[in-house]
């Protein structure tokens, strides 16, 4: 079974770039969208996917809340906080509400460290699984 991503972004064209991104990956498939953070949690209710990529700011309910509400209803859905911000309150606030990974939207290398962080995330849940 491919790994389940939902992607939540206020911006289309972020959806779209990651979507491309990961679908090249052969063993990964996106199974839904959100424009904001009410439309995330949403989704994660309905599709219970195996990450979440979540932007910080969005309308409606931002990144923070919705992970908060997220973490409630679908506790195994990992999420990774794809923003613009990290700062070290942002890093902090992230890890209160169970968000497992902040990465920074800061440039060229940045679809790549953020495959490698959902890769790692999905491979310490299997370990996790098999050590249960």
């Amino acid at each position: 079974m491919p790994l389940q991503i939902a992607i939540a972004d206020d911006s289309a064209a972020i959806r779209s770039a990651l979507r491309t991104y990961i679908e090249s990956h052969t063993d990964w498939q996106v199974c839904g969208e959100a424009e904001d953070g009410q439309s995330a949690v949403f989704i994660v209710q309905h599709l219970q996917p195996h990450v979440l990529i979540l932007d910080l700011s969005m309308p409606v309910l931002n990144g923070l809340e919705a992970a908060r509400q997220i973490a409630v209803i679908s506790p195994k859905t990992r999420i990774v906080l794809f923003t613009a911000h990290t700062g070290e309150r942002v890093q902090r606030e992230a890890k209160k509400v169970g968000i497992r990974s902040v990465i920074a939207k800061d440039g060229d290398a940045t679809l790549q460290r953020l495959v490698i962080t959902v890769r790692d995330t999905a491979c310490n849940d299997a370990a996790d699984a098999q050590a249960a």
